[in-house]
């Protein structure tokens, strides 16, 4: 990983990625045994199902991750509260922002979707 030799601590500097990488493949795994489809479903539903997996998976993604910040400044204090808080921000961050992509791109390109509904309507 890059500029883990000039980190701070680069032994967590270099770790916390593989932590976020390994719990989100677990969590993706854990959560693929159950998704909420039926015949009779509409679109949405399913989506709303795999997007309530999703939201499991970025849970537990950012409670392993939280857990390593934190022992990484209270056990064994080698970063700082602001820095284990920057850190944090940046995880959720970018654990949430993926997905509020998808949503606003689903809201202009979805057919159930007003703008979509709308065009259909109108032709």
């Amino acid at each position: 990983i890059l500029g883990a030799k000039t980190h701070d601590v680069p032994e967590f500097g270099t770790s916390l990625p593989f932590i976020i990488i390994s719990t989100g493949t677990l969590g993706c795994s854990l959560v693929s045994f159950h998704v909420w489809v039926h015949p009779q479903h509409e679109s949405w539903r399913i989506r709303r199902s795999m997007q309530l997996n999703l939201f499991i998976v970025m849970f537990i993604v950012f409670g392993a991750s939280s857990a390593a910040c934190v022992m990484q400044w209270k056990v064994y204090q080698t970063i700082t509260q602001e820095r284990m808080v920057h850190y944090l921000v940046i995880i959720a961050l970018g654990l949430i922002s993926p997905e509020l992509c998808a949503t606003i791109c689903e809201f202009f390109t979805a057919v159930n979707c007003p703008p979509v509904a709308n065009l259909a309507h109108d032709a």
